[in-house]
């Protein structure tokens, strides 16, 4: 109530600054089917960054902390968090993509939608059989839940590239080998 609700109340003006479009007609499908990939590429990117920034000594415990009072989160735990974190690691992310193409408001709330659901998911616990690669299912998240200091993206190319996603992938192959050690033994 305190954060969302003016967050939402003041978007038409943030939207208008930013040079987002809200005339009509609404955009063609070929604007959806370039920028929709684009925001996502955009904002995997940003959340990393502002995400592990969040993990640093000087700012975790007075932002970040809160989201992590959940060790096994949730999907209502994906919003539960620092005002300031809010804004800069959940809203701007989302909307930056949109700003940096000039997108149209409908373009932006269908990328919004998608995006808010795919945080619930992670946040989520539940493995869609669907869902391709561990990365993205939320035994990914879990696991940063778990530990803190890694798993950092939201769907792991990042944490691949920056060596952050290492620790998971040992303890998938640990868990695996022993897994088949007790299979084995019976």
């Amino acid at each position: 109530v305190f954060i969302q609700l003016p967050m939402q109340l003041m978007f038409h003006w943030v939207a208008q600054f930013l040079g987002f479009s809200m005339s009509l007609p609404l955009p063609p499908v070929r604007d959806l089917a370039w920028q929709l990939p684009t925001f996502f590429v955009i904002e995997d990117f940003y959340f990393y960054w502002i995400h592990r920034a969040l993990h640093h000594k000087s700012v975790y415990r007075y932002v970040h902390k809160i989201h992590h009072e959940f060790t096994a989160p949730i999907g209502l735990c994906a919003s539960y968090c620092h005002p300031l974190e809010m804004l800069v690691s959940n809203a701007m992310p989302l909307t930056f993509g949109g700003a940096l193409v000039k997108a149209h408001a409908f373009t932006l709330m269908t990328w919004v939608v998608f995006a808010v659901l795919g945080t619930q998911f992670h946040h989520s616990g539940y493995r869609w059989p669907w869902v391709p690669g561990p990365e993205h299912n939320p035994d990914f998240h879990d696991f940063h839940h778990q530990r803190f200091s890694c798993c950092f993206g939201n769907m792991g190319w990042l944490d691949a590239l920056h060596g952050t996603a290492k620790s998971y992938h040992e303890a998938k192959v640990a868990t695996r080998e022993a897994r088949e050690r007790a299979q084995a033994s019976w």
